[in-house]
């Protein structure tokens, strides 16, 4: 519904973050279920011409998706180019990324 919400105000871009998985779960099954979960999105966005702007969050935030490395394992996981990614520069700061690592690798 979101995607056709942004659809109807002019706009192709929806914005995500990866939430926090379950504390009683291992990280990496959460990250499958996120994964799994990003790939069913993806493949309505790209059907709607929609963009998926993905942000990484603070570890206050989430156990999820937290650092450049993260982001670049969930953007080859689910392998769309309907899933982008923005920087949140405060959580990048806080992971020890810089600026210039997210754009020297993904562009």
């Amino acid at each position: 519904m979101a995607m056709d919400d942004a659809l109807l105000f002019g706009t192709n871009k929806v914005f995500l973050n990866s939430g926090c998985g379950l504390l009683d779960l291992p990280r990496e099954e959460s990250f499958a279920r996120l994964v799994d979960t990003y790939k069913k999105i993806a493949a309505i966005a790209e059907q709607k011409g929609i963009e998926l702007v993905l942000e990484q969050l603070q570890p206050y935030e989430s156990n999820l998706l937290l650092s450049l490395a993260d982001m670049k394992c969930m953007l080859r996981e689910v392998n769309s180019p309907a899933l982008v990614t923005c920087v949140d520069l405060v959580a990048m700061e806080v992971a020890g990324d810089t600026l210039e690592d997210f754009c020297r690798e993904l562009g």
